[in-house]
């Protein structure tokens, strides 16, 4: 038989198989990521190639590298017929992100910001092995595109296609990419064999999220791959003010709502305090976004005056510039931005109560501008009244809404992804609000000043409750906390819900009580669960009725 007799005979045999795909079906499956077929691995039987929702495959609008071949086709990334390819699969170049590169070098619509910066991220610079089937430490590099996206497409009969050409569904990726489809076997997972070893941005190692996310009793709630929940996240989700697509039955959270895995940097540190050191994800004091965040987007309210309502927001995507604040990720979902004026059974509007021209706000919008006892001044008598990091400097520190929505567990990783503590608090004993106690607040403001081990008696606490300010015993905190053993949250930081789930309003207080996070009902949080009425004694006399007790009179004290 002549050389052309034969290659006409091999050509018919080597489409009859399925052509390139048929050397799909021969090489080693590490190389192709997925789940078992039907599936999951990219083989022409499983039919997501060719799904509508592939955009790849898509036929106006689907890949298009060589104007030549049709678009969409099989041909734009393998070689047919005669030519030539040195690759595995036949494919035009390497078998890596370059290949990707040649089409993705742009950006595309929130979540893809290019090829050079993603080749400086957490991910793209992490070079360490990861196989599906057995784990890190062998494999292919864990920065490849392919160890989160199938370019055939991959999809369930339970949730169809798969989004953004993803081989797992939705958070799965994150921490269930394996090939047996074992929860938590995966690179943030909680199983150690599976998550890869430190490289590149990611030098400390690969954090577990998974322990995090679905085990503790407070947590933010991925719906872990529930059909009648799932792929309510888009990349293009409305950035417009009570869309709907943050509220009813849209309302959602999953790791893309708050991660941009295409520009995330892992980035640390040990914040040291007399209770033990935990970990940030953003430099601390202050209130910008960690490197977690980055490429990630938010919305900037627009305040206006105390205890009103923002309604007006402009989304802002973290890059890293001066000013970025990192509640603006969290307003996306817990303000009037999501929900417009009727938020969630529970919860209120934290971008309300965090305006600055509240008489009384954790400063994570801004500094206080009416507590100078926060810091050590002249009127204190130079005490210092805050724990590392916010004990030092001649202002008032700023912080992130996870400096205290946190793990529990000071070794967790850091960002507010579950706590054994309601409201995902990083509170060190007490598991509810109703039996949340001081130590929760003492983890930053100094336990010798609020709860000190001994009577000070005239000595200056620091505190502007204290007998050397007020001229009584009984006006002071060693009284109240710990001889009486009241919880600072019975004068202060806002009132419990009737069923004590959560931190808010109850029918019997000025809407103005708030939160701890803020109020416009008294300066230095004096609106806690016990106080009815307060007369802050700023320069002239005062006054405090509580529940607890008659009123009281105050005399005058230093602002």
């Amino acid at each position: 038989m002549k050389p052309a007799a034969r290659r006409r005979i091999a050509r018919r045999i080597f489409w009859a198989l399925g052509g390139p795909f048929s050397l799909l079906l021969l090489s080693q499956p590490r190389l192709v990521f997925g789940t078992p077929a039907p599936t999951g691995r990219a083989t022409p039987d499983n039919g997501y190639y060719r799904d509508p929702a592939n955009k790849h495959s898509d036929t106006a609008t689907g890949v298009l590298r060589d104007a030549a071949l049709p678009r969409g086709s099989c041909s734009q990334c393998h070689l047919q017929h005669e030519t030539a390819s040195p690759n595995d699969f036949a494919l035009f170049t390497t078998n890596d992100n370059t290949l990707c590169s040649t089409c993705h070098s742009g950006t595309f619509q929130q979540a893809w910001p290019g090829s050079g910066i993603y080749d400086a991220s957490g991910h793209g610079t992490s070079n360490s092995p990861y196989d599906p089937s057995t784990g890190a430490g062998s494999g292919r590099a864990a920065k490849l595109c392919v160890q989160c996206h199938n370019p055939h497409g991959n999809g369930s009969t339970s949730n169809g296609f798969y989004a953004s050409l993803q081989d797992y569904l939705e958070e799965n990726t994150c921490f269930s990419n394996n090939s047996s489809g074992t929860a938590g076997n995966g690179c943030h997972g909680s199983n150690a064999t599976y998550r890869p070893a430190g490289s590149g941005n990611y030098a400390t190692g690969v954090p577990n999220i998974y322990t995090s996310i679905t085990t503790y009793a407070s947590r933010h709630p991925l719906t872990l791959g529930d059909p009648s929940a799932t792929r309510r996240h888009r990349s293009t989700e409305s950035q417009v003010v009570n869309s709907g697509d943050f509220s009813g039955v849209n309302r959602h959270v999953e790791c893309a709502d708050c991660h941009n895995p295409h520009r995330a940097i892992y980035a640390w540190q040990d914040v040291a305090a007399s209770y033990g050191a935990f970990h940030v994800s953003h430099a601390s004091p202050g209130n910008a976004p960690g490197g977690p965040l980055r490429g990630a987007w938010g919305v900037q309210p627009t305040f206006g005056a105390a205890w009103t309502t923002p309604m007006a927001f402009t989304p802002q995507t973290f890059t890293g510039l001066p000013g970025e604040k990192e509640s603006w990720v969290c307003y996306k979902c817990h303000s009037y931005f999501a929900y417009g004026p009727t938020p969630p059974a529970g919860q209120t509007d934290v971008a309300r109560e965090f305006n600055t021209a509240n008489l009384s706000h954790h400063p994570v919008e801004g500094t206080i501008a009416l507590n100078n006892y926060t810091i050590a001044t002249a009127t204190n008598g130079g005490v210092e009244t805050m724990e590392p990091p916010w004990q030092t400097g001649a202002v008032h520190k700023t912080m992130t809404c996870s400096d205290c929505h946190r793990s529990d567990t000071l070794t967790d990783p850091a960002g507010p992804h579950g706590s054994s503590v309601s409201g995902v608090l990083r509170a060190a004993t007490g598991t509810t609000y109703a039996t949340l106690n001081n130590a929760f607040c003492l983890q930053c403001h100094k336990q010798t000043v609020y709860q000190p081990a001994a009577d000070p008696g005239a000595t200056e606490t620091g505190s502007r409750w204290d007998r050397q300010t007020t001229g009584s015993g009984n006006h002071s905190h060693y009284n109240h906390v710990v001889s009486r053993s009241k919880s600072c949250r019975n004068c202060h930081a806002g009132e419990s819900l009737a069923d004590g789930t959560g931190l808010g309003d109850v029918a019997d207080d000025a809407p103005e009580a708030g939160s701890a996070h803020g109020t416009n009902l008294n300066p230095t949080f004096m609106s806690g669960v016990n106080i009815q009425t307060y007369t802050w004694p700023n320069g002239a006399a005062g006054s405090c009725d509580p529940e607890c007790h008659a009123s009281q009179g105050l005399p005058a004290a230093p602002k």
